[in-house]
């Protein structure tokens, strides 16, 4: 897989390339807001070369993307399953806790979706295996799925913009150019997340309600927010839609002070009635305080679409990613056999670190072998997972086996690295370095009374980073954006 090893570029070559690759990204939007000073704007970060992705590997990822949407859908409407899923989270974990009070308060108050309309992306990592003569492997990689973000899924229009970056690259590269563009996908993911969100606005029926994007004060990624708002434009006027549908970016705090319910439970924000609620914040605890979750649990209870529900934002847990890969689980809800076994194949080893016998097993499991297992919280985003030394000093803080199971133990994929420069606003140069990569299939799924109305993958994500990070996304500074160059 390390295709670019051996490439020898001079400094004059390399100059060029990557100045010419900057002046592309920077002409074309390609950009975010400065993590130092929101005021300033500059590229976000790439790949110069795309890096190199097995094909049959992309395929399977894009294949599974429909099963695991059916299996997260099915099991948000399971009360008693994410009840037991998370019985032993909730004690210690506050954020997951509220979640699941809004959830349940909803079941209870017979607040049932017409609609249910989501925007997911499965992440997965390359894991290499031994194809030994007595292992009994046929092929040396697998992917292995990192985790199943069910809210605020990012970066769709950056990336569709890297992929054609790295087409243009090809172009003016000529015959030194070490890839075929014919090799990158060719998915307008953007294009595709837009038309689901008109789709998602559509079902309300009501033309003149309008769509709100539920943001984080101080949105460092804001651009790429408001490529899907173009993209939810333009797809509305391939739907035949005459007229200017209005798009919020409001935070939760703001929602709690200028929206209400009505009686009919439709719900008014600034005065306007809202059809979709957009969630691009409210995964991490830093996105609460009281007035905000008198807001998400207002707007559970409205008629307007939600994307997503908060039982589909508790499915996202690690703590349910774990319980899924039990004997019989999948089982629950999937019954054609060969989706269970596309599934299940993506599962690393996933351990339950619950009171008991088999949790205790599992922490001194992770004690005497920390390189070989990642320590997961209950949450969404880049930035959350500890490792080695970290990972030992919080297994030993957590002492209390009750406190403890607020996490879950993965066991760590070992992925291949591949030679690559990247081009980071921080560096004076292209960095040569060596890397890996983490793969996200988005996809769109929408029910009605029960009934799957949409359910595909829409595209994809590619986020790179050197081997000196174990966790960070883009937004934190340490993956950047990519296109996978299939081989």
């Amino acid at each position: 897989m390390d295709i670019y090893k051996d490439l020898k570029l001079d400094e004059s070559d390399l100059l060029k390339f990557s100045t010419d690759a900057q002046d592309w990204v920077q002409a074309n939007g390609v950009v975010m807001r400065n993590r130092d000073h929101s005021h300033l704007i500059n590229f976000a970060p790439f790949m110069l070369f795309p890096t190199p992705f097995p094909r049959y590997l992309y395929d399977e990822a894009t294949l599974v993307q429909k099963d695991f949407q059916t299996l997260s859908h099915l099991a948000s409407l399971d009360h008693a399953f994410i009840e037991e899923s998370l019985k032993s989270v909730i004690i210690h974990d506050e954020f997951t806790k509220r979640q699941f009070e809004i959830y349940t308060e909803i079941k209870n108050g017979g607040f049932k979706p017409k609609f249910y309309f989501n925007i997911t992306r499965s992440d997965y990592m390359i894991d290499q295996i031994d194809v030994s003569a007595d292992s009994g492997k046929d092929r040396a990689y697998e992917i292995k799925q990192i985790e199943m973000n069910m809210i605020a899924a990012s970066f769709a229009g950056l990336c569709t913009k890297v992929q054609k970056l790295h087409h243009f690259m090809d172009d003016i590269m000529g015959e030194k150019a070490p890839y075929k563009k014919e090799n990158l996908p060719d998915v307008n993911t953007i294009g595709e997340l837009g038309a689901g969100l008109a789709k998602g606005w559509q079902l309300y029926n009501e033309d003149n309600a309008i769509m709100v994007f539920v943001v984080q004060e101080g949105e460092k990624n804001r651009f790429d927010q408001r490529l899907l708002e173009y993209s939810f434009y333009e797809s509305l006027t391939k739907l035949g839609c005459k007229i200017h549908v209005p798009v919020l970016f409001r935070s939760l705090q703001q929602i709690h002070i200028d929206g209400k319910m009505r009686d009919d439970n439709k719900f008014l924000l600034e005065g306007k009635e809202v059809a979709l609620f957009y969630f691009r914040a409210g995964y991490t605890p830093g996105c609460y305080n009281e007035e905000a979750w008198q807001a998400r649990l207002l707007i559970e209870k409205s008629v307007a679409v939600k994307c997503p529900t908060v039982g589909e934002q508790l499915v996202g847990t690690k703590k349910v990613q774990q319980i899924f890969a039990l004997p019989g689980m999948v089982e629950k809800f999937i019954k054609d056999e060969e989706a269970v076994k596309r599934i299940r194949r993506t599962f690393a080893g996933l351990y339950s670190l619950d009171p008991g016998a088999e949790g205790d097993a599992s922490a001194k499991l992770a004690l005497d072998n920390p390189d070989r297992f990642v320590l997961k919280p209950q949450r969404e985003g880049g930035g959350n997972n500890m490792y080695d030394d970290d990972l030992v000093e919080e297994l030993k803080r957590v002492s209390d086996p009750v406190e403890r199971s607020q996490y879950i133990l993965m066991e760590r994929v070992r992925p291949p690295t591949v030679k690559n420069y990247i081009i980071h606003v921080d560096f004076e140069k292209p960095i040569l370095a060596d890397t890996v990569t983490e793969i996200g299939i988005f996809g769109i799924f929408i029910s009605e009374g029960g009934k799957e109305i949409v359910n595909s993958p829409s595209g994809y994500i590619l986020r790179t980073k050197s081997i000196e990070h174990n966790d960070g996304g883009v937004a934190a500074g340490r993956a950047v954006l990519d296109t996978p160059n299939l081989i």
